[in-house]
């Protein structure tokens, strides 16, 4: 709170929402709630639109287990890439909690990282707004990479100041060495184990990006489908894989030219593009 000029919690349908809404209401912290999951894009397009609407030009989006050091906001605000018109994201490194020793492309100076995570960053308003928002659609899982890809093909960059940590969870990391060598998976290798509800979308949201943006979809959809090994490693593999299995089909399924949101926003990519 003491980094930002307002701050904003969106709840997305959680049990418990009475119980630290008196809490958020006493140090006078705004809220929007929803009834349900309505899922990440929603939310981050929920508080998005509501520093648009009170003349904010960015906004330092968090996830609930992310924390950030004392002047964290003020490290990013100082760069130079900051002040300029066509930073769409500029973000940071993480230390993953859960693994401790892992710190996501730590080293000195900003860079593009098209796959910068929304958690963390500072988001442009007005980049936010011309490429027409979070892809509610996706729910959860690939938002991120898709607002990223959408920004870059609108000649914004994507960013990450190395330099600059903050604590983030993943996940529950898995290693299990003697599995990982019969399924070929590097030893030092520990993916996250998610639950069932996720590996859906994980699956289906990357069928979807690989449609709209791969310039060879079919070989990448194959090195996803290779990827099906790892849900091995997690707890009731099966059930995992068989909505994994879900989540490919309704992807392969998918159609860009039915996608009112995408089209929307190819139209507006044109407009620009012209005028």
């Amino acid at each position: 709170m003491q980094q930002v000029e307002s701050v904003l919690v969106v709840d997305n349908g959680s049990n418990n929402f009475s119980e630290f809404a008196d809490i958020l209401n006493n140090y006078k912290i705004d809220i929007i709630h929803f009834e349900e999951n309505l899922g990440i894009a929603c939310a981050l397009n929920a508080g998005m639109d509501y520093f648009r609407k009170k003349k904010f030009h960015w906004v330092l989006t968090l996830d609930q287990d992310s924390i950030l050091p004392k002047q964290y906001v003020e490290k990013l605000s100082r760069l130079d890439e900051f002040h300029n018109n066509d930073t769409g994201i500029l973000g940071a490194s993480y230390q993953d909690i859960s693994r401790r020793e892992n710190i996501s492309n730590v080293g000195v100076g900003v860079v593009d990282n098209p796959l910068l995570i929304t958690s963390g960053g500072l988001t442009n308003v007005e980049a936010w707004q011309t490429v027409g928002g979070f892809d509610e659609q996706l729910f959860i899982d690939v938002v991120d990479h898709d607002f990223n890809q959408r920004l870059i093909e609108n000649r914004y960059k994507v960013l990450q100041a190395k330099h600059i940590i903050f604590n983030h969870n993943l996940g529950s990391p898995v290693n299990r060495p003697l599995l990982q060598t019969v399924l070929l998976i590097k030893k030092d290798f520990s993916p996250a184990d998610h639950s069932k509800f996720r590996q859906y979308y994980i699956y289906r949201n990357s069928i979807i990006f690989i449609k709209r943006y791969s310039t060879k979809p079919i070989w990448h959809i194959i090195i996803l489908l290779t990827t099906l090994r790892i849900l091995l490693l997690f707890q009731n593999p099966m059930g995992k894989i068989r909505v994994a299995l879900h989540g490919i089909r309704d992807g392969i399924n998918y159609s860009i030219k039915k996608d009112d949101f995408f089209q929307q926003y190819l139209d507006n990519k044109k407009i620009q593009k012209d005028s």
